[in-house]
């Protein structure tokens, strides 16, 4: 439709040839017409599709720009939380279409952390921009985005709450609505494990329980997922504020000498599908 009216709208800037009262000419002329009409419709149509390849790359490469930035501000919420200590624990975030993942770089200071020393890397772990290095850490998240479908961001940090609980290798049960809510169950524990190779990828892998994205690393910390690097960073925050009120209630329970109880798990369900479900909001 939007090609007819370009066309007819330059056939009367240029003007159609006057077709003569001849009916010889009548009908020479409008085949010309026609032919003047298929011309200018091949000529637009060619421009359209020449266009279309430049407009997808300009459409991903401001996804990868909105990526950068949603990465970038991520690492600095960590810091902002209290999620870290020093340069540990790191955030990225995973480009589908280009099958990218932005990531933030090794020794980097969050406090010095600028949204161009973002480093990215296919998921070899090739650096394909970027001039820092990347950490021992980009291997754990290159697996989870190969091989949990889904998501689109990582986090893994060494927050201290949670990091008590992953010390004892104990996952968390769940002892209050904010637990069900996001996340639906207790958190998992891996068995422990060094860093070589894909041993945390494999171990996340075995372990974590579906629904649910976070999981601890007994002697470790803790990794989340979601589908945004947003959503992960949601969890890492909730899931520090769980550890923290979960080893309050347990040690309160020990002075008191009362039991802390678990929430039961049809009341679970009944939250988390509330929550997820469009229920209520908050």
């Amino acid at each position: 439709m939007k090609l007819r009216i370009i066309t007819h709208n330059i056939m009367h800037l240029r003007g159609i040839p006057e077709l003569v009262s001849n009916e010889k000419s009548a009908e020479k002329d409008s085949l010309n017409y026609s032919s003047f009409r298929l011309d200018i419709i091949r000529t637009l149509a060619n421009f359209y599709y020449s266009l279309k390849p430049q407009i997808i790359c300009k459409k991903r490469d401001e996804k990868m720009r909105k990526l950068r930035q949603e990465v970038w501000e991520a690492n600095l919420a960590l810091s902002e939380n209290k999620l870290i200590i020093e340069t540990t624990g790191n955030v990225s975030g995973f480009d589908k279409d280009k099958g990218l993942v932005i990531i933030k770089p090794s020794g980097v200071k969050y406090e010095d952390l600028k949204i161009e020393d973002m480093v990215v890397a296919d998921l070899e772990g090739k650096i394909v921009e970027g001039n820092l290095k990347l950490s021992v850490d980009p291997p754990h998240h290159l697996y989870l985005y190969q091989n949990m479908p889904g998501i689109g961001g990582v986090i893994h940090t060494h927050s201290s709450y949670v990091t008590i609980f992953a010390m004892l290798g104990k996952a968390i049960p769940v002892y209050n609505t904010t637990q069900a809510d996001i996340f639906g169950t207790e958190i998992p524990c891996t068995p422990y494990v060094d860093n070589n190779s894909n041993h945390i990828g494999k171990a996340i892998l075995r372990n974590y329980k579906k629904g649910c994205p976070a999981i601890l690393l007994t002697k470790h910390g803790v990794f989340t997922f979601d589908e945004t690097t947003t959503k992960a960073l949601r969890a890492a925050i909730m899931l520090e504020y769980v550890a923290m009120t979960t080893k309050g209630a347990l040690e309160l329970g020990a002075v008191l000498d009362l039991k802390l109880p678990s929430f039961p798990k049809e009341e679970v369900e009944k939250w988390y599908a509330r929550h997820h479900g469009g229920g209520y909001g908050r």
